[in-house]
């Protein structure tokens, strides 16, 4: 999840859901500021040599558009 001013941005990779149904079902979980205006699907997260999901990439895909 990365936050841009147009509102929170959310990556998810290995699912069946849609942008809408992660919408709707994080709108039961959590409160409203923390749902994603966005989601954008990619075929696995980039992972860092720790073997965490590695967030300056998607920060980078963010801003080159290209996820």
């Amino acid at each position: 999840v990365l936050f841009r001013s147009e509102g929170i941005v959310a990556f998810a990779a290995g699912t069946a859901l849609t942008a809408a149904e992660i919408r709707e079902k994080m709108q039961r979980r959590v409160p409203k500021y923390m749902v994603p205006t966005e989601v954008r699907f990619l075929k696995g997260l980039p992972m860092s040599a720790s073997g965490k999901t590695d967030r300056k990439s998607l920060t980078a895909m963010l801003a080159e558009g290209s996820a």
